[in-house]
């Protein structure tokens, strides 16, 4: 894990872990558990917390000069799992009871996850909320995200499941990729996937 300065910044900010959480839009043990470095620090969620601060990612991050910037992991040369599902005209959309901005749709472009139910073309729910994000359980199916080589380009989404305490997998029939370690950096979970669905036309 990355020994972060989160506590240091916190402190020499006077907030308290509630304060601090609030305003980066996490819940307080996460943070907790990100200060005491029971919980890895990955780009995105340093960034959030950088802006709450008003410092740079890099002095959260504890690294040294604000010139250097955070590599972000790699695509390996992955391919594109899924992408954000456009809804035509006269699409009815249904809901899965959770405020609607916590909750984005993605169209699946690969057998990544086919042996968990997840076949290519399936529409699915993805809950993006910081609870969901935060708690994800064992087995669960995830959109999660790596980067190019570029620190400043794109972004490559794949679908993997969760396997704890760190590592994302690919359960295919006919895929058997490396694992990705999230404590390590080498991706972020942007959302749990919640359900399939299939959109009716009006």
């Amino acid at each position: 894990m990355r020994e972060n300065r989160v506590k240091e910044l916190r402190k020499s900010h006077g907030l308290t872990v509630e304060e601090l959480a609030e305003k980066a839009g996490i819940s307080h043990p996460y943070l907790s558990r990100i200060e005491n470095r029971k919980r890895g620090l990955n780009l995105p969620m340093a960034e959030r917390i950088a802006t709450a601060l008003g410092e740079h990612v890099s002095a959260v991050l504890g690294i040294e000069g604000n010139s250097i910037a955070p590599q972000k992991p790699t695509a390996r040369g992955l391919s594109e799992d899924a992408e954000p599902y456009v809804a035509q005209p006269g699409d009815f959309i249904p809901t899965i009871g959770r405020r609607d901005d916590n909750v984005t749709r993605w169209r699946i472009k690969s057998n990544a996850l086919d042996l968990a139910g997840i076949r290519v073309g399936a529409i699915v729910f993805v809950d993006i909320s910081a609870e969901a994000v935060e708690n994800v359980q064992p087995l669960d199916r995830v959109i999660a995200q790596i980067y190019t080589d570029d620190v400043f380009g794109g972004a490559t989404t794949v679908v993997r499941q969760f396997v704890p305490p760190s590592l994302l997998i690919t359960n295919s029939s006919e895929r058997n990729e490396i694992p990705l370690d999230i404590e390590k950096g080498e991706a972020y979970i942007k959302g749990v996937i919640r359900g399939e669905f299939t959109p009716l036309r009006g």
